[in-house]
C-alpha cells in the first residue's frame, strides 16, 4: 500500500522540530512566496506551488537533525557563491541548476536574499 505523502509523512520520514523549521522558514517567506503553497513529495523534497501549477524556484528536504536542506533554483555565479560563503555556509553544492544548502533558522536572511533571486 502506497504512503500518502502529506505533512505526517515527512514528519515521520525527517523529524517534527525540522517540518516546523521549514514552515516557519517558508511563512517568512511571505513577501516572497505570496499566494504558494508548500506541496508535499516523496521521496525527496517539498516543493511549491501557486493555484496547482508547480513553481520550485525554492524546495525543501527536512533532515532527520536541526538542519534542512533547501534548494534554490538559480545558475552557478560568483556573486552568489560569495552570498553563501560570506553567510557562514561553506558546504553546498551545485548540480541540475540548483544551488544545495543546509539551513538552519539562523541562516534565514540568505535564504530570503537567495529565493527572491530563484524568483525572478
Amino acid at each position: 500500500m502506497d504512503d500518502i505523502i502529506n505533512k505526517e509523512y515527512w514528519v515521520k520520514k525527517a523529524s517534527k522540530e525540522t517540518v516546523k523549521m521549514m514552515e516557519d522558514i517558508f511563512k517568512s517567506l511571505d513577501e516572497i512566496t505570496k499566494g504558494y503553497s508548500l506541496r508535499y513529495q516523496k521521496p525527496s523534497y517539498i516543493g511549491i506551488e501557486i493555484n496547482s501549477k508547480v513553481n520550485n524556484f525554492i524546495s525543501f528536504r527536512p533532515l532527520k537533525r536541526d538542519f534542512n536542506k533547501i534548494s534554490f533554483r538559480l545558475e552557478k555565479t560568483n556573486p552568489i557563491d560569495e552570498k553563501i560563503k560570506n553567510s557562514g555556509i561553506e558546504n553546498y553544492t551545485y548540480n541540475q541548476k540548483r544551488y544545495h544548502l543546509k539551513i538552519k533558522e539562523s541562516n534565514i536572511e540568505l535564504v530570503k536574499t537567495l529565493a527572491d533571486i530563484a524568483k525572478t
